[in-house]
């Protein structure tokens, strides 16, 4: 991708708009690609170390994990405008769906619902990276 300095993360897919999202750490930016042409089609901007990145259909919303400084920032998934930024202190890294979770810090897992709001936090004995949670009812926590 040309303008993309150094390295990116974790990536996310649109299947029925046919987008690529990738988290270009390097750039603190997040690349949109349009999969069927190829390109690029957007670039979002004023990101700290983005990481991880994940796009929920149900409700056309990005979710964005900072590193730098530890926010996931929450977007519109057709016009890419900031809805809201959620802090969680440090090196916020990757996302789950349904329920969003966002590792942090020296150790927890943050919760956060498909509205974008905080609802609730997993402490583990070490920062966990690039994580996949399974068996997880949210609705029975």
């Amino acid at each position: 991708m040309p303008e993309v300095q150094e390295r990116i993360d974790h990536l996310s897919v649109d299947v029925k708009g046919q987008r690529l999202f990738v988290s270009a750490l390097g750039n603190n930016t997040v690349e949109v690609i349009d999969i069927k042409a190829g390109k690029r089609i957007k670039t979002i901007g004023g990101l700290q170390e983005p990481q991880g990145v994940l796009y929920v259909p149900a409700t056309d919303r990005l979710y964005v994990a900072n590193a730098k400084d530890g926010s996931v920032r929450v977007f519109d998934g057709s016009s890419y405008a900031a809805l809201k930024t959620l802090a969680y202190g440090d090196d916020a890294d990757n996302s789950a769906r349904k329920r969003i979770y966002v590792g942090y810090g020296s150790g927890a897992l943050g919760e956060i619902d498909n509205e974008g709001n905080k609802t609730g936090e997993i402490k583990l004995d070490a920062h966990p990276e690039s994580f996949r949670i399974f068996g997880i009812d949210p609705d029975k926590r």
